[in-house]
């Protein structure tokens, strides 16, 4: 079960601050942080697109997966006089390997750019400088993501506490960065899939049966809102401090 809601990017970093220790009713600690980079290529005389992966230990980029295949396609029409046969024609760049040695050559290319002077923003910012003559930089996405587990009370829930699972996730790309936050709670996703396991319930009081009532999405509910109101209460009165 995933929950998200919009947050002003002014409030993110006192956000981060929070759910780095969380508060009343809800304990979090930062559990897992990572930083990756996709880069695309388009190979202009091939019509090849090359699509590839970085994982980023500090400032040094390394190379985590690459892949190709045919481009857009290119059309072509004849167009013949009347009641004459038209055509058109489709051209369709191939590779018989898609891990061939171009892909592994501009994939070492990128990933040499990317530890040079001025990183992933020195290679979208003047790719010319970096690939081949035929190669143009189609896009260049980086993202950051950090990943915060804990509990939250439930009040009301019938039980003390359910676990949470909050990421905040950072994208940077040509058009500028934006910042997304989203929430899971495992219990619930645990119980869902004993649930569809069990098919759904089938009347008898089995597995099924018991998951599949009112009070599972109440569950999710008042889980979700006592995180949100929490949040919001140190947010909104950080703000108006």
């Amino acid at each position: 079960m995933v929950f998200s809601n919009a947050v002003p990017s002014r409030l993110v970093p006192d956000l981060e601050a929070w759910l780095s220790g969380g508060g009343p009713g809800v304990r979090l600690r930062l559990a897992d942080t990572k930083s990756t980079a996709t880069v695309h290529i388009v190979d202009q005389r091939l019509n090849v697109h090359y699509a590839i992966g970085l994982t980023f230990s500090g400032a040094r980029a390394q190379l985590s997966k690459v892949k190709s295949s045919a481009n857009r396609c290119h059309f072509a029409s004849l167009v013949a006089g009347p009641g004459q046969l038209d055509a058109r024609l489709k051209l369709i760049g191939q590779r018989g390997d898609l891990q061939d040695p171009t892909a592994r050559s501009v994939a070492a290319t990128v990933v040499a750019a990317c530890n040079g002077a001025g990183g992933l923003r020195a290679l979208a910012s003047a790719p010319g400088r970096h690939l081949p003559p035929d190669m143009r930089l189609e896009t260049a996405r980086r993202k950051s993501k950090a990943a915060y587990e804990g509990e939250v009370e439930v009040p009301g829930g019938g039980s003390a506490s359910m676990r949470l699972k909050v990421t905040v996730k950072r994208v940077e790309d040509g058009e500028g960065s934006h910042t997304e936050v989203t929430g899971t709670l495992p219990d619930l996703d645990a119980e869902l899939a004993e649930l569809l396991e069990a098919g759904g319930g089938d009347g008898s009081g089995g597995v099924g049966q018991r998951l599949c009532d009112a009070g599972w999405g109440a569950r999710a509910l008042r889980a979700v809102a006592a995180f949100v109101e929490a949040a919001n209460a140190v947010l909104l009165g950080e703000g108006e401090a």
